[in-house]
């Protein structure tokens, strides 16, 4: 006995979207995968990394990327101070604070001077500082040698 076509051709189309579904699935899946556990940019540049110093107000802070870390520029009395944007307590990203003039990390409350030097919290070191210098217009951020 020969089985319906029609039945058939229903069950080979189900067949095949499963299978297509499962396979969109696994590759989504695979990517951040993937992704975690190929290396980073090491390949990408350390910097000098360049803005304008009108870019950056007194009391202002900018996020800037030097290689593929995010660095927080801040100018704070005169003076511009970078350091790696991550906190050192879990590795959230920190924010200037104007009002209080602190860098502060809101996961857990760590609170740092604007050249990363640890004040309070659950941090249990200072950021890690960048290079900076001025010349002109031009402000350039790099990592320390």
């Amino acid at each position: 006995m020969e089985p319906n076509t029609e039945q058939s051709s229903r069950r080979d189309f189900l067949s095949k979207a499963c299978i297509a579904s499962c396979g969109a699935t696994c590759a989504l899946t695979a990517v951040p995968v993937v992704t975690y556990l190929l290396p980073g940019e090491a390949g990408a540049a350390t910097g000098p990394v360049q803005i304008k110093s009108s870019e950056l107000p007194e009391g202002a802070a900018r996020m800037v990327k030097v290689g593929a870390k995010k660095v927080l520029v801040i100018r704070n009395g005169g003076k511009v101070t970078a350091v790696d944007a991550k906190c050192t307590h879990l590795g959230c990203i920190v924010a200037w604070e104007p009002s209080v003039k602190q860098i502060r990390c809101y996961c857990h409350g760590g609170k740092f001077e604007p050249d990363g030097k640890r004040i309070d919290g659950p941090p249990p070191r200072d950021q890690q500082p960048y290079k900076v210098e001025e010349s002109g217009d031009k402000v350039l951020i790099s990592q320390l040698t």
